[in-house]
């Protein structure tokens, strides 16, 4: 059979998570989970010779640690051997299309790679500089403890004062000089790697087994890349479009499609999106016409959703 492995990077809701592999579950199929080394919960799932949990990183939004935290189920799925298709998870997400057919559709496009991949100024027309030039800079292991640093040449004005401000009172306040040495950051000119274009998307993707093997090898060799977006803003959604566009247009034959996850937004400038309840279960049945997964779900907020979701599979894996 054709063989799928998921990456899923969890944070909460373990009851949640375990619907969404117990709703994945089939012969060749493998998981990599990737629990938070913030979140308050261990996750087990008995008798699963097919999962594994991935060594913990402690993540945070708009972080390199998320990058960190995929390339480690990367590793352990080059390490494994793994074939097929690659797909990158949110324990948040949940199939919209039942497991065989996902299977179906992946193998029928097994030559093809998903994932949405703009030049970034294109994929953010009025932020693409403060994505390759903007510091993170973190104010202590905590969750979201941080603060984004623009550099000059990112011209932005404002948030260099909004953010310099906020440096300057969290040194004062904690009476920490080591704050202040982040200010220097404001007139540093942020290199990117020689021969480097930008590319954005969305941070959820499927790559298929060579070009997994491409993107693993061209990293190994290029930690110049890894280490420009180590402090970068939100690398989830630049680093990896920005690697396999490199290694396509070095003359690496890599063929893309848009991504198979749907994500409602309520405007382009939000940062995070709709939380999907039953309100929205007619879209997401049109949605999966064009998707094989939807993100963001909350059983704590609407569990109604993902039973209902979960029940038109089951129905639709029996006819």
């Amino acid at each position: 059979m054709y063989r799928i492995n998921y990456i899923i990077l969890a944070h909460k809701n373990p009851l949640q998570l375990r619907r969404l592999i117990e709703n994945l579950s089939d012969a060749d199929v493998y998981f990599y989970i990737h629990i938070d080394k913030n979140a308050n919960f261990e996750f087990k799932l008995d008798a699963c010779s097919s999962l594994k949990i991935i060594n913990s990183t402690a993540c945070s939004w708009g972080d390199f640690s998320l990058v960190a935290a995929t390339l480690k189920c990367i590793e352990q799925i080059i390490s494994d051997h793994g074939h097929g298709h690659t797909i990158l998870l949110s324990g948040q997400d949940f199939p919209i299309i039942n497991k065989k057919a996902i299977r179906a559709y992946l193998e029928n496009n097994k030559i093809y790679n998903f994932m949405d991949c703009l030049p970034i100024k294109d994929a953010w027309p009025n932020h693409y500089k403060y994505r390759t030039q903007a510091y993170k800079y973190n104010f202590s292991g905590n969750i979201s403890d941080s603060v984004y640093i623009p550099s000059i040449f990112s011209f932005r004005p404002k948030a260099i004062y909004r953010n310099a401000k906020k440096i300057l009172i969290r040194s004062i306040t904690e009476k920490k000089i080591d704050h202040l040495k982040a200010l220097k950051k404001i007139f540093l000119y942020k290199k990117p790697p020689k021969k480097i274009t930008f590319y954005g998307g969305s941070q959820w993707w499927a790559i298929n087994d060579l070009t997994l093997r491409k993107l693993f090898e061209y990293l190994k060799n290029n930690s110049d890349l890894i280490e420009f977006f180590e402090n970068a803003v939100i690398p989830d959604e630049v680093f990896f479009q920005t690697a396999i566009m490199k290694i396509k247009n070095d003359g690496e034959d890599i063929l893309l499609k848009p991504s198979l996850t749907y994500t409602s937004w309520k405007s382009k400038f939000d940062d995070s999106p709709e939380i999907l309840t039953i309100n929205h279960y007619e879209t997401i049945q049109e949605a999966s016409k064009r998707f094989l997964f939807a993100r963001k779900f909350d059983d704590f907020i609407d569990s109604s959703i993902i039973n209902s979701i979960e029940a038109k599979l089951k129905s639709s894996e029996n006819k």
